[in-house]
């Protein structure tokens, strides 16, 4: 224990660290967020942590580090401080890394102490899934996909004879929905469900599916440069 006011007196100071040359935007499975915090201390070293708060979120968890790293060195200075050192690395792999980060300690008093936000955003494709498709030949069917994407992406469907339509649009037998925000189920029969941040759902409609339906190719276009080309092989 420490106090403020007597000794052992209490002090944490963050000296330097990384947020603010960390902030900015990274290309999800291309990147790390590398992140460095050093600590003095009295009257003993601190745990450093690691927090991030998800921007759909109000409070800060903790961070997924890959790699977490602390060094500590006593007796630095002639007030015999602690110097503690931490470093965290973030591999981008989800789009729900998105958010503010920082680094806090705890001091034994109970008086937490944290460093200054980083806004961090992972924009890209993270993943194209079909979540269920119904094709009956000589009955209506369809095509139901999620897509999570930061930001929301451009979806073309590619039809059997090389047709393009974009969600909202239609041509022939085939019509594409507009794009909306996925949602989890309610945890009670009536109760509310909640958005999946960054994740889209987007249905292809097919008018009297035929035998040459074999074959349709949905591309997902994201940021100018990022694409993903995803084919669905109907077994019909």
């Amino acid at each position: 224990m420490c106090y403020n006011d007597r000794s052992p007196r209490c002090k944490v100071v963050i000296e330097k660290d990384t947020m603010k040359e960390i902030r900015g935007i990274y290309k999800i499975l291309n990147g790390i967020i590398n992140m460095t915090c050093a600590i003095n201390s009295l009257p003993t070293p601190v745990n450093i942590l690691w927090k991030y708060r998800p921007k759909t979120e109000n409070k800060f968890i903790s961070v997924p580090c890959g790699n977490e790293q602390k060094t500590e060195s006593c007796n630095v200075n002639e007030n015999g401080e602690h110097h503690t050192v931490g470093h965290c690395s973030v591999p981008t792999n989800h789009l729900t890394l998105s958010g503010f980060y920082r680094c806090e300690a705890l001091q034994s008093n109970g008086i937490l102490v944290a460093s200054n936000e980083s806004e961090i955003e992972i924009i890209g494709i993270e993943y194209t899934n079909k979540v269920q498709d119904r094709l009956v030949i000589g009955e209506d069917g369809y095509i139901d996909v999620k897509i999570c994407a930061n930001p929301q992406p451009e979806l073309f469907w590619v039809l059997p004879q090389g047709q393009i339509i974009q969600p909202g649009h239609g041509q022939l037998r085939f019509s594409a929905s507009n794009i909306w925000h996925d949602q989890n189920k309610p945890v009670e029969k009536d109760g509310p469900s909640e958005r999946i941040p960054y994740c889209y759902r987007n249905k292809l409609i097919i008018g009297s599916v035929a035998k040459e339906d074999k074959e349709i190719f949905l591309i997902v276009r994201n940021e100018g440069e990022t694409r993903e080309h995803t084919t669905f092989f109907l077994h019909l």
